[in-house]
């Protein structure tokens, strides 16, 4: 099942939550909707489940206008940040349940909802009440209940903000070869861009209602179109220098300074230690696994970088960073990136 939205806009009262969006899923990838809290991407997938009817705009399931057509219609699976359990039923029971108001007879609706606790590898809680069961495992209760109809569209909101990180990994992972198997078209929503990464095909990164970007996960990491999206994917935060106020004066990213340029980010992987560049104090050395990150300060800003365990530096050594012209990102006073083109609405 394609997904194809046609700007697309939601108000509350005298707030626009999505302003005019624009984007296509295809038939079974896993879209990430990615952005920081309040940009819109909840109100988004709510509009898609027929949960929020928009204020002007289409959603199109292949080619069938869904935009007013209530939520048990448009054959969605949905999955809710607090998962949403019936308490006082059985982990079967609880998958059963959508199924049962469908009308599926009890003996079908038993196989169907054991098949999907199979899927999700918990088939041998069926019997216990989801009080019995850790967070990871009714996270996976509520992913079975929501595949147990065999949707055509699986949408997540946030489903693993209330685990711990071991977890988070886990479980991203177990959606991840869950969707894969079933092929299904799945839209997940998450302020985590570590998870967005890791699992999804392509990403909307998204900002106060509006669509700044979106792409296969390397191409938002290494050609971001803003100040915004290089900021806000990729952990340790990319480093930035203002070149207006005279910060790079006397290194060679002076070189950039011109009347469009603002500021350069430059990603951590990317610096590199020379005998010439941005001259800085290291604050911090931390081991990495095969990896050294190191905090060096410059004029009081900090900037992060690595190096190879084997490469020996100390706590007050002062050292120049430096690092290749490809690696260096340009952007004007508006925040947006100069040298490359984008855009910004463009339908995959």
């Amino acid at each position: 099942m394609s997904i194809r939205i046609d700007h697309l806009t939601m108000k509350f009262d005298d707030v626009t939550a999505v302003n005019n969006i624009n984007f296509k899923i295809e038939t079974g990838e896993l879209v990430s909707l990615l952005g920081p809290s309040g940009c819109g991407k909840s109100t988004t997938l709510f509009m898609l489940a027929g949960i929020h009817t928009p204020h002007s705009g289409e959603i199109y399931f292949n080619d069938k206008k869904v935009t007013k057509i209530t939520p048990e219609k448009r054959n969605i699976g949905m999955v809710f940040q607090n998962y949403a359990l019936y308490p006082h039923m059985t982990v079967l029971q609880n998958v059963m349940f959508p199924l049962k108001m469908h009308g599926v007879k009890r003996r079908e609706r038993q196989k169907q909802a054991m098949e999907a606790l199979e899927l999700v590898e918990i088939a041998h809680l069926s019997k216990r009440k989801p009080s019995q069961l850790s967070g990871g495992q009714q996270q996976r209760v509520a992913i079975a209940r929501a595949i147990v109809r065999k949707p055509d569209v699986l949408l997540l909101d946030e489903p693993l903000s209330n685990l711990d990180a071991k977890l988070r990994v886990t479980m991203r992972e177990e959606i991840r070869r869950i969707q894969q198997e079933l092929g299904i078209t799945t839209v997940f929503v998450t302020h985590d861009q570590e998870e967005a990464m890791s699992i999804s095909d392509r990403i909307i990164v998204m900002e106060n209602g509006n669509i700044i970007q979106h792409g296969i996960p390397n191409n938002l990491y290494d050609h971001p179109n803003s100040e915004f999206v290089a900021d806000f994917i990729g952990a340790p935060q990319i480093n930035t220098f203002n070149l207006k106020n005279s910060e790079l004066d006397d290194t060679p990213f002076a070189k950039y300074l011109n009347q469009e340029i603002e500021s350069i980010k430059i990603r951590p992987e990317h610096l590199y230690v020379d005998d010439k560049g941005i001259p800085a104090v290291i604050t911090i050395i931390e081991q990495k696994g095969k990896d050294t990150l190191v905090v060096a300060e410059h004029n009081e800003r900090k900037i992060r970088f690595y190096v190879e365990k084997d490469h020996i530096l100390e706590v007050e050594q002062n050292i120049y960073l430096n690092a290749r012209d490809e690696h260096v990102l340009l952007f004007d006073a508006r925040g947006k990136r100069v040298g490359e083109a984008y855009e910004t609405e463009k339908s995959y």
